[in-house]
């Protein structure tokens, strides 16, 4: 589902045998089985990996990346999709959404339940006839209201910020992942720095979910500004993602885009 969101087709091993037999290496180094690989037909960089484990995982990559990225660039950028694979983020991800899920589902009732009670036609007989059934429903809707709204607070705002967090989290695992099974952060810095100003996929941006699984933001190309931005985003600045792969190889550079311009 999430692949035909993003319009992306299977590519067969006579049409591209080149980037099959990079994927299978690459593979091979991860340990991991050789995962279906997608085409989407963009001339921007950009990747993702989906499936829930390894042996059901595929990986879409932009035309554009393919073509435009160094040989060991973008073999770091296959390692890095194979790395989230690997590290069932995916499958992870799926559970922490359907948590966010079941709390707001759950806080919703709560905060329906005993209004319609009361306004049923057996709770009315009882405030009539019995005071302390009138007692009782108004401490249960108390209780109700009070674990509704902290359900859906916690559903709605601290939840969808302790994912987000997860989600750059594991964006920063990746790259590290990804530079040990290539032993080479360089390459996958390169690539980073090349993706960043052009990872907009004109075909992803109707559908978050697929972006959320991107290499880069397909969306938004850049770093958040803003500390509500920065909260609420599902990738770590690129520039960061790029000092901590040039840390791993004891090098303090800023890292500069094609055009000779920093990131950030």
């Amino acid at each position: 589902m999430i692949l035909d969101m993003a319009n992306a087709r299977r590519v067969n091993f006579e049409e591209n045998r080149e980037l099959f037999r990079l994927v299978e290496n690459t593979a091979i180094m991860a340990g991991l089985p050789t995962p279906k690989i997608y085409l989407i037909e963009d001339k921007s960089l950009n990747a993702f990996a989906t499936g829930c484990g390894p042996k059901t995982a595929s990986i879409a990559l932009t035309r554009g990346i393919v073509e435009k990225l160094e040989k060991d660039e973008l073999q770091a950028v296959i390692a890095h999709e194979l790395a989230h694979v690997g590290n069932y983020d995916t499958r992870l991800m799926i559970i922490v959404v359907a948590g966010i899920g079941l709390f707001t589902f759950l806080g919703e009732k709560l905060c329906n339940a005993i209004p319609e009670m009361l306004t049923s036609e057996e709770a009315g007989e009882n405030k009539l006839n019995l005071a302390i059934s009138g007692v009782i429903l108004f401490i249960l809707y108390v209780i109700c209201l009070f674990f509704g709204i902290a359900c859906l607070l916690f559903g709605y705002v601290v939840a969808p910020i302790i994912r987000f967090a997860l989600s750059r989290r594991q964006e920063f695992q990746a790259d590290a992942t990804a530079a040990k099974i290539v032993r080479a952060p360089d390459a996958l810095a390169r690539a980073l720095t090349k993706i960043a100003p052009d990872s907009r996929v004109i075909s992803i941006d109707r559908c978050p979910l697929v972006g959320n699984i991107c290499i880069a933001n397909p969306a938004r190309p850049g770093c958040a500004s803003s500390i509500e931005s920065r909260l609420f985003a599902t990738h770590p600045p690129i520039e960061e993602r790029i000092a901590a792969l040039r840390f791993m190889m004891g090098k303090n550079v800023i890292p500069q885009t094609p055009a000779g311009k920093a990131v950030w």
